[in-house]
């Protein structure tokens, strides 16, 4: 499971995209028990002496039963779908799915944007909370130098 510094949903979805070229990062957490959708905006703390990844904001949603219930639809879809590896090639930006369900686990990854039902799910969550943060070069308060 992936290190973030805020609890998993037990049920749900967590959505990430970042770059190799970059600290920031944004995550979102789809929590189904809760019906609530949250953006987080992270940064990666490189003085520390060990990887930290600090966040810089959240914003937390909750969701309408219709808006829930979209969702449900687009999260079945990816659950049951194969892996597609016709992803893009090469790429600076990355994204990372995780589907939580108890001790169920489904993880997907790759190079660009998320496609097919993933990119629906991205497109969700970007309505719902907004979306990710471009892909920056250098933290705020942080020497480029």
């Amino acid at each position: 499971m992936p290190l973030l510094p805020v609890g998993l949903p037990h049920r749900g979805a967590l959505l990430s995209f970042g770059s190799f070229f970059s600290n920031a990062s944004t995550w979102y957490l789809l929590d189904l028990e809760h019906a609530q959708a949250s953006r987080i905006e992270a940064h990666v703390d490189r003085t520390a002496k060990q990887f930290a990844l600090i966040v810089d904001k959240r914003i937390d949603r909750a969701l309408l039963p219709t808006e829930l219930a979209r969702v449900v639809v687009v999260l079945n879809r990816i659950w049951s779908a194969p892996l597609d590896p016709s992803k893009e090639r090469f790429h600076d930006a990355v994204w990372d799915l995780w589907l939580l369900d108890g001790d169920d686990v489904r993880q997907d990854a790759g190079p660009g944007s998320p496609h097919g039902p993933a990119g629906e799910l991205a497109t969700a969550l970007h309505r719902l909370v907004g979306p990710e943060l471009p892909v920056m070069t250098a933290v705020p308060g942080e020497s480029s130098s």
